[in-house]
């Protein structure tokens, strides 16, 4: 579903706008539309100025609607991604702010990459919230590509320590096969997510633990 307020787009959108959307949400006609749903993606201009006036309220709205959903209980997603002629844009940060420290992901579209905590970011960060998300009308199959995939590595991973034979466990110079680097490059990614997931609550700790998780499996 995409929807946009107010309907005549020859309007500035506003907070009240939004506040006059959201009581249509919320109201009894739409009930068994907020069942269907699995997430949602605000999408919000920080260059505009008159969007960052009315952030405070604009955001207060917001919670409004995760409330109801049922906050931290609900197994949807609630991300705010912003957009502007520049990530630099100050405006991100402040968005970001008010948007975490609520409980929501903020989503800088204009980034790219990865963080220091090797996190997607930007459009990859959007693409990879869906492909993800465990959508409640989607049956996946335990032999999904993805799945065989885990298994591969992991019964690979698990004969190398099993494996007691020198010949198997060392190089030709005598020199471990397990690189110590890359091992290393692990443990430290566990701590910085366990420094991150400190500051998560609920379902969304849950989410990002299960991120964590399948990010190491890969890298390893």
């Amino acid at each position: 579903m995409v929807d946009e307020y107010p309907e005549k787009r020859t309007i500035t959108p506003s907070w009240e706008h939004l506040n006059a959307w959201s009581d249509e949400f919320m109201s009894e006609d739409m009930e068994e539309l907020r069942r269907a749903l699995d997430g949602i993606v605000f999408c919000l201009n920080v260059d505009d100025k008159a969007t960052m006036k009315d952030l405070e309220p604009t955001i207060g709205v917001l919670e409004k609607i995760y409330e109801l959903l049922g906050g931290a209980e609900w197994a949807g997603f609630f991300a705010i991604v912003g957009v502007s002629r520049s990530e630099d844009n100050e405006n991100h940060a402040i968005v970001e702010d008010a948007a975490t420290i609520r409980g929501f992901e903020y989503i800088n579209l204009e980034e790219e990459g990865q963080n220091e905590f090797r996190d997607k970011l930007g459009k990859d960060r959007l693409v990879e919230l869906f492909d993800t998300h465990d959508w409640s009308d989607i049956e996946t199959s335990e032999d999904d590509g993805f799945a065989a995939r885990k298994r591969k590595m992991a019964e690979s991973m698990c004969q190398r320590l099993l494996d007691d034979d020198e010949k198997d466990m060392s190089s030709e110079n005598g020199v471990n096969d397990v690189n110590v680097e890359e091992f290393e490059n692990v443990i430290e990614k566990l701590k910085q997510a366990r420094i991150k997931a400190e500051s998560m609550e609920g379902a969304e700790r849950n989410e990002y633990a299960q991120q964590v998780m399948e990010d190491v499996l890969l890298y390893l």
